[in-house]
Parts: structure tokens; C-alpha cells; sequence
């Protein structure tokens, strides 16, 4: 289960899922004004995975979460991304880019006080699990 708030009351009327290989075969869509009492807004039991688009909501709450009842092709469930669309969604993406820059001034910092001067990542594929993975190397010091 995996839930996330607006900030502020909001209004639903799409929300797009964007899975990795390890997906829901069934799952819900359920809003909260206060993060405990729930109300199921979408119930999908033919969950196959990659981007799933479920419309015509018109939900209303502050808290979103996407409840998983049962798996698809691998035990575990990963969402890569949850798209919500309009005004929630351009809301969502200032907020994340403001905070996005200040960790990123933050670890660069940390790096150039530890001597970092060169970061590169590299991503290998999806793991039999189905998950993606990352691994991070440090190259150079300065």
C-alpha cells in the first residue's frame, strides 16, 4: 500500500498508475480527508500492468492511497509513478520541484565538503522480483 497527501482538500477526476513489472492483478483507489477514515473511489481486479489510467472519479480528500490485494506475475508490488492530472497534479509538481532543488544544492554541498567532485549512476534491469535497480558510483574525489 503505498498513500500520499495533497497538502489541502482536492479534487480527483483521474489517476494514472505507472507500474513496474512487479504490478497489482487487483487493487483500489481510496481518499481520506484525515488520513484514517478511508472511502474507495475505484476497485480494479484486472490489473495487468505498465501505465493504467483509471477516469471519472470525481473524489474528493486530502490523502490518496492505492491499496494492493492481490499480485500480479511476481510476489512483490512497485509503483514507478502516480499521475493525478489538472490542478492537484500542477500543485504536486511545484511543491516536488522546490523541494527537489533544495536537496540537490543540499548533497552537493555534503559532496563538495567530503572532497566529491563526480557522481555517475548506472541502472541495470528489471531484477526477477520486479524491480528496477540503481547503483551509484563514486569516481572521483578532488
Amino acid at each position: 500500500m503505498g498513500r500520499g497527501g495533497f497538502g489541502e482538500r482536492a479534487t480527483l477526476e483521474r489517476v494514472t498508475l505507472r507500474w513496474e513489472a512487479a504490478c497489482a492483478a487487483e487493487y483500489a483507489i481510496e481518499v481520506s480527508d484525515d488520513g484514517r477514515l478511508w472511502r474507495r473511489v475505484a476497485h480494479r481486479t484486472d490489473g495487468r500492468g505498465g501505465t493504467e489510467v483509471l477516469g471519472g472519479l470525481s473524489a474528493t480528500g486530502r490523502w490518496l492511497r492505492v491499496l494492493c490485494l492481490r499480485p500480479g506475475p511476481h510476489r512483490l508490488y512497485s509503483i514507478w509513478e502516480v499521475g493525478l492530472g489538472g490542478p492537484v497534479e500542477e500543485r504536486l509538481a511545484a511543491r516536488r520541484a522546490a523541494r527537489e532543488s533544495e536537496l540537490r544544492t543540499a548533497a552537493l554541498e555534503r559532496c563538495a565538503k567530503a572532497g566529491i567532485r563526480e557522481v555517475v549512476a548506472a541502472v541495470r534491469e528489471v531484477g526477477d522480483d520486479g524491480h528496477w535497480y540503481a547503483n551509484i558510483f563514486v569516481l572521483r574525489r578532488g
